[in-house]
């Protein structure tokens, strides 16, 4: 097996773009570097509760690439000229929304930023880089890609529901595999069967990276995929229906925002904190953190365009020591506002294993 083909279709609005900087010159475009980065961040969390931090590096380097180690998997995306146009970043603010700051006067802050359309398909292939690259890396490679596709996203806004993907096939390119690959995702409007899939894929994805389950480290400085979400663990992924009076994926990017919008605080990365040592800086000092909170967007039933469609969403919670009391300035009360929030989520528990 040369690679595997993945067979995608945008379910939200893609703000994925090159290096433009000026929002008046920025294009929505499809970036392999852009997939492989998000790919990397979802391998570290998939082998996080697994191996310590120098072999995640070295499993990494040896998967994905690296500047000393030389090549890994590639990206290769194929795909027709997709339809674009701008879309809001901050939906819950179009048309006539609550101006941004909550408060009355100010103006809608809908951020306008040039987008894919949804239901673009396109394929991703991964390539083997030389013929003696082992298969079962480039196995590896694509779980952690699936991960991103059903956990995460990508682009701009992509913890939010933005750049949200579905696997319409997966196939092996060049000849066969004997090795298990990811499956594609169920068109299924309801919570538990998606729920279901989810913990039946992410049991295979486990056993794909041939990862000891035994160990379990502690929490880290970067986000990480608890190797069991049944006894009690870390993380928390969760399918909630976003209700029928969702129409579109504006509409489901929309409700989750506003979903968010009473548990504000800086564990969900929305306002700025106190800087902390070794933080990047931005807007004279205040500095940003990047939210543990991941919430994908799943189009249920039927064809993109007019008609009944049901949007569910995956919330998923990846812990890390970020996390604790007094560190990057969060205090426990915000740490408690985020438990909240995903106890309080009217959705159905994924299980590793396939229960719901």
């Amino acid at each position: 097996m040369r690679g595997i083909d993945f067979k995608l279709e945008t379910v939200t609005a893609l703000f994925m773009h090159g290096f433009q900087v000026d929002r008046n010159t920025r294009v929505a475009e499809l970036r392999p570097a852009s997939v492989d980065g998000v790919t990397r961040y979802w391998y570290r969390a998939m082998l996080g509760a697994h191996l310590g931090l120098g072999e995640i590096r070295q499993r990494e380097a040896r998967v994905l690439g690296s500047a000393e180690s030389g090549a890994g998997v590639a990206f290769v995306i194929e795909s027709r000229t997709p339809g674009k146009r701008d879309r809001p970043l901050l939906p819950q603010h179009a048309g006539g929304g609550q101006p941004r700051g909550g408060g009355g006067g100010g103006r809608s802050h809908p951020s306008p930023s040039p987008s894919i359309d949804p239901g673009h398909s396109f394929t991703l292939r991964l390539l083997r880089p030389r013929a003696s690259f082992p298969e079962s890396d480039l196995v590896e490679a694509a779980w952690a890609f699936w991960a991103a596709v059903h956990l995460g996203g990508f682009g701009q806004r992509a913890r939010r529901g933005a750049g949200s993907l579905r696997i319409l096939e997966v196939e092996p390119a060049g000849g066969s595999s004997s090795l298990a690959l990811p499956p594609a995702t169920p068109d299924t409007a309801n919570s538990q069967a998606l729920a279901r899939f989810l913990g039946t894929g992410l049991a295979a994805m486990r056993l794909a990276v041939r990862a000891t389950n035994g160990v379990r480290p502690k929490p880290r400085s970067f986000p990480w995929l608890a190797a069991d979400l049944n006894e009690g663990s870390l993380s928390s992924i969760q399918v909630v229906d976003l209700g029928e009076g969702v129409r579109d994926e504006q509409g489901a990017r929309a409700a989750v925002m506003r979903g968010l919008q009473r548990y504000k605080s800086p564990v969900f990365g929305l306002p700025y904190m106190k800087e902390a040592p070794g933080d990047p800086q931005i807007k004279g000092g205040s500095i940003r953190h990047a939210s543990p909170v991941w919430i994908h967007i799943h189009r249920g039933g039927g064809p993109p365009g007019p008609g009944p469609t049901r949007f569910l969403s995956t919330v998923t919670w990846l812990p890390s020591d970020s996390l604790g009391t007094g560190i990057r300035g969060i205090s426990q009360e915000q740490v408690q506002r985020l438990h909240r929030y995903l106890e309080e989520l009217p959705g159905t528990r994924v299980q590793v294993g396939g229960g719901a």
